[in-house]
């Protein structure tokens, strides 16, 4: 039987390639106001080379 991670999904890879993760958990900050940890969000996506690639760089501002 396996056991459920108390790791977080994305610690474990899950979603890591995709823009829609990025873009939500960047927008989050952006509505906090909190810009340089949208831009550390952005540039983790560019890392991660999340696609739609050209979804993220529209966003990324």
């Amino acid at each position: 039987m396996e056991t459920v991670s108390s790791r977080p999904v994305t610690a474990r890879g899950v979603g890591s390639r995709t823009a829609a993760l990025y873009l939500a958990w960047a927008r989050h900050f952006e509505q906090k106001g909190m810009k340089d940890q949208a831009d550390a969000v952005y540039l983790k996506a560019l890392e991660n080379q999340a696609q739609p690639a050209d979804t993220l760089l529209h966003e990324y501002r």
